[in-house]
């Protein structure tokens, strides 16, 4: 209560007078009563006087008029004890209007900082918001809590969860709060109120006891702990009786009190903590409710919010908010991926590829740094810088394309082995780093990728088998330029011909590389008692299978099923067309058995025997390359010339970069190709045979070299054993596009890196949130898949072992909107704790029709909702204010008023709504409220003062009563005087 004083009075009154009667039915005025009584008197009192005064004629006047007194004052104690007196105690007590502050204690207020860790400040030395709201309240400057209590007590609840059961209530006698004791407060240490009661001797007495722990925080732990001791532990001997008692309370309401600060903490309901803390201060003349948060709630409603301030306002309270926090915009960039193939040859260059989310820098640049680790090395030893451009989107992304070039390295880095041509062998590391923003909030310089990123430098040969039904141009001039590269590739041989499956020929390699029949099954263990006549004999031991015109027929449906299995799993396919065996795919009565083949070529062969265009082949022609892309590399012939199509222009015409280019005459080019009947769909068309009359009836350009991925594998079409023209031009030509050709088709097992796609996902998730992620994927000419595509996701836990890891498997559906199809795919997965506890996952995304796969790292921590989101809501703290009308009528001075209205507006309103840092505004506040008072009278029993007086002996009344009989004062004393009157008019009669 907000009780000021407390007195008692004693009222005498007439019982006749305050008590109403009724006649007919109806309630009589009491005083109705006077009426009758006072004629009556005066009328007894004329008699009286009447008749004493005749009878001075025989007594003399001062007898006369004594005997008239006597008579008169009967009259009078008659008339008094008619009115029925009486008397009642009743207790005065004088109450004065509070004003009621809320203080947000949950954890986004005492933990969380808004100063920027941009590495100026150690964490500690960050003010929280707690110490800003401290601040407030001990700014003398400002003086608001002081001011507040020249008019009204000041009643402070702390909340978060849940307002709690009692204030503090300060007043102007109160001892002031200096920080320390405002933190301790603001902290819900418990061992300020533990003591509070007790007297200064006694809370000395419980300080020296050894479970006091003196050096502890007052917290939860503690107060359990101290809690947990026996009382004769924990209560000295030494207290005085009211201590003692004080302090057994306090123990018996402490584990309430604990339960309560954790409901506080655990969470934020501002809207019910509030409206709790309205309900039960109400009627206590409250002026105005202030309250002191951020804003940010994770439990209650917007029903609660409404009703909130519908009560505030019907009861006539206005609310006051103070906003504690910044509402900047979210800046931060993340680094999600840093792509790089996981094993690259030491003497050829390879791109890596820096992924990364620019939240709130949409259309803005940054240059992101590339470390290079060698072997060995604790630090770097090379670095590469590029601009990144964060594109719009959900969220901003950009990527930093990086060519790691061994001719372009420093000396070194490369081996003297090679004469510094080649890279150092073994295991590099990449890492990559973009500096921060200058508004972002993050403690370090720059951002780093992690985990570093691996890849192994190695000679790994291309292991390769040579498959020809006869040794043509193409097949002589490859296999001399592979047992050249000996440390290049690891050159198998199987020849169709005669001397080929008698075993008869030389081909200057190791004869148990020579086979006389295709291989016939696939073994990923090596067996050390193999019989080394048959090992290469696995297609387990090839990277690439090169294929010219190869006879089908001798090829069995065991052999044809394996071939399709070792694709599946990331071999790579070359086929070449030939027009002595190639048609065999296009025979009907053949498919059936080579429907496996059939199932992984990029194309439907056509038959070249029945095909109806007929052309004349004396003539080169050129190839056009629409589906040129990073991807096919193995199209720039001339690495000392920019462009992907670098050296075919001087190939076909002897005229790189011609400007008319598609004009000018063909002097070398390809003289023939083979008809299909189709291409696949998921296959890219990469070049195409130009000849006019080669056009079939839908008039477009005949492929001639198409690619398509096949699960994990790749397969090639070429049509036509042609490629040995580069080599009269150029056998660099020739040499650099079958050994790269060779190195693409064989990506599967080599795991080169991806430009098909990028995730984006966040790496941190709590658990029982979703994990949202989205990637735009496109097919291999880099437009976007289809939006019927269905990429499969697969998500694995890495900090577990044994049967307890069990992938999980998802799958995408495309995101559409209303803007143009871009490829974008979806998926949003909830995090529950059976399927998702907290720990360290791996996400991999297989891009359909692909060997392609897209890789990412995430923890799913424990949720915290105080923690998770800490951005402060002004929005809903301007809701939840009253408008300045609400205080208008309580303020003479109209011009302050007017200020007022200005200063606060907020939009449409002008609102009672604060930032913490508008110090001139608080100072207003104050002048805002007034001061109540209300004096509450508390009446006793009614204690009758007309039948007082004294009690007979019981001896006197016991014959005819068991009560006490009292008998009236009043009655005997008028009984008195009417007998004085009557014994002295008698004697003086008879005088």
């Amino acid at each position: 209560m907000n009780e000021t004083g407390t007195s008692q009075e004693t009222e005498l009154f007439y019982r006749r007078l305050a008590e109403p009667f009724t006649i007919g039915g109806q309630d009589v005025d009491p005083r109705l009563w006077l009426a009758i009584l006072i004629p009556v008197l005066l009328l007894g009192i004329g008699y009286v006087i009447w008749m004493y005064r005749k009878d001075t004629q025989s007594i003399r006047w001062y007898w006369a008029t004594f005997l008239a007194t006597l008579r008169i004052g009967v009259y009078l104690i008659l008339g008094y004890l008619f009115l029925m007196p009486a008397k009642q105690l009743i207790e005065k007590t004088e109450k004065k209007s509070r004003v009621v502050m809320l203080v947000d204690v949950s954890p986004s207020i005492t933990e969380v900082s808004d100063e920027k860790r941009d590495g100026s400040k150690p964490a500690s030395a960050r003010a929280t918001r707690l110490q800003k709201i401290i601040d407030l309240l001990t700014d003398e400057k400002v003086a608001l809590l002081k001011k507040l209590m020249e008019t009204n007590p000041v009643a402070i609840y702390r909340f978060g969860g849940r307002a709690e059961e009692e204030p503090t209530l300060l007043t102007p006698e109160s001892k002031p709060l200096d920080r320390d004791a405002w933190m301790a407060w603001a902290k819900l240490d418990f061992k300020p109120w533990v003591l509070e009661p007790l007297s200064e001797n006694g809370q000395k007495l419980v300080k020296e006891t050894s479970v006091w722990q003196a050096d502890a925080a007052g917290d939860a732990s503690w107060a359990l702990t101290w809690l947990r001791q026996p009382p004769r532990a924990a209560i000295p001997a030494g207290l005085n009786e009211d201590d003692q008692k004080a302090l057994e309370k306090r123990r018996a309401a402490l584990n309430t009190r604990v339960e309560i600060a954790r409901q506080i903490v655990e969470s934020t309901n501002i809207p019910g903590s509030a409206l709790t803390v309205l309900n039960r201060e109400v009627n206590n003349m409250l002026q105005g409710l202030i309250v002191l948060s951020d804003g940010r709630s994770n439990r209650g409603s917007e029903s609660t919010l409404q009703e909130l301030t519908d009560r505030a306002k019907r009861d006539g309270v206005p609310v006051f908010t103070i906003a504690v926090g910044e509402d900047r915009p979210r800046i931060e960039i993340r680094i999600t991926d840093v792509q790089a193939p996981s094993l690259t040859p030491p003497d050829e260059a390879f791109k890596v590829y820096v992924e990364a989310d620019g939240i709130g820098l949409a259309d803005r640049e940054s240059t992101v740094t590339l470390e290079l680790y060698s072997p060995g090395a604790e630090t770097p030893v090379h670095s590469l810088t590029s601009p990144i451009r964060f594109t719009p989107g959900e969220p901003p992304h950009g990527q930093a394309e990086f060519v790691i070039d061994p001719s372009t390295l420093p000396e070194s880095l490369r081996s003297k082995e090679t004469m510094f041509k080649d890279l150092v062998e073994g295991e590099w590391r990449l890492q990559a780093r973009i500096p921060r923003d200058d508004r972002e909030d993050f403690e370090g310089k720059e951002h780093l990728s992690d985990p570093i990123t691996r890849l192994q430098v190695l000679k790994a040969p291309l292991r390769v088998l040579l498959v020809a039904s006869g040794p043509g141009k193409d097949f002589q001039f490859l296999r001399t330029l592979l047992v050249r590269e000996n440390d290049r590739a690891e050159l198998s041989i199987y020849l169709q011909n005669d001397g080929g499956r008698a075993n008869e020929i030389a081909m200057d390699i190791d004869r148990t590389r020579v086979l006389n029949r295709f291989p016939d099954r696939i073994n990923e263990k090596s067996d050390p008692k193999e019989d080394p006549e048959q090992k290469f004999y696995n297609l387990s031991r090839y990277d690439v299978i090169l294929a010219f015109d190869p006879d089908w027929s001798v090829f069995t449906a065991n052999q044809l099923q394996l071939l399709e299995r070792w694709t599946d799993q990331g071999g790579g396919l070359i086929f070449v067309a030939g027009p002595i065996c190639t048609s065999q795919l296009a025979r009907t009565d053949e498919i059936d058995r080579l429907r496996p083949l059939l199932d992984i070529l990029p194309v439907m062969p056509g038959d070249n025997v029945l095909a109806s265009v007929r052309r004349s082949t004396k003539e080169p022609w050129r190839l056009v390359f629409p589906g040129v892309s990073p991807d096919t590399d193995f199209l720039k012939l001339d690495e000392a010339k920019d462009g992907p199509l670098a050296g075919w222009e001087s190939f076909f015409t002897g005229k790189e970069g011609a400007a008319d280019a598609a004009n000018t005459p063909v002097m070398r080019g390809i003289f023939n190709f083979y008809p299909v009947q189709s291409v696949k769909k998921g296959a890219s068309v990469i070049a195409t045979f130009t000849d006019p009359d080669a056009r079939g009836q839908d008039q477009k350009e005949p492929p001639f070299l198409v690619s398509m991925p096949v699960k994990q594998g790749r397969t090639v079409f070429i049509g036509s054993s042609e490629v040995w023209r580069l080599r009269s031009y150029s056998r660099a030509y020739y040499e650099r596009f079958w050994l790269k050709l060779l190195r693409y088709a064989s990506a599967g097992n080599r795991k080169k890196s991806t430009r098909r796609g990028r995730l984006l996902m966040s790496k941190e998730f709590t658990a029982r949130s979703y994990i949202r992620l989205q990637a735009q994927l496109v097919d291999p000419s880099l437009q976007p898949l289809p939006d019927t595509a269905t990429p499969k996701i697969t998500i694995t836990r890495l900090d577990v072992e044994g049967d307890q890891v069990v992938p999980k498997v998802y799958q995408m559906s495309a995101r559409k909107s209303a803007d143009a199809w871009s490829g974008m795919f979806q998926r949003q997965i909830l995090a529950d704790s059976k399927d998702f506890p907290p720990g360290d996952y791996k996400l991999e995304l297989e891009i359909p029709d692909s060997t392609d796969t897209l890789t990412e790292r995430f923890r799913i921590k424990d949720s915290n909702p105080e923690l998770d989101d800490t951005q402060p809501d002004f929005a809903t703290l301007r809701l939840m204010a009253s408008d300045v009308e609400a205080v208008a009528s309580r303020i003479e001075d109209k011009a302050f008023v007017e200020s007022l209205r200005k200063e606060q507006k907020h939009g449409d309103s002008s609102k009672l709504a604060y930032s913490i840092v508008d110090r001139s505004g608080i100072e207003k506040i104050p002048a805002c409220m007034r001061m109540e008072k209300r004096i509450n009278l508390t009446r006793g029993p009614i204690e009758d003062l007309w039948d007082k007086g004294p009690t007979l002996p019981s001896s006197w009344t016991e014959s005819f009563t068991d009560q006490p009989v009292t008998i009236s004062t009043f009655l005997l004393i008028a009984v008195a005087m009417l007998s004085v009157e009557w014994l002295t008019r008698k004697l003086l009669r008879l005088a």
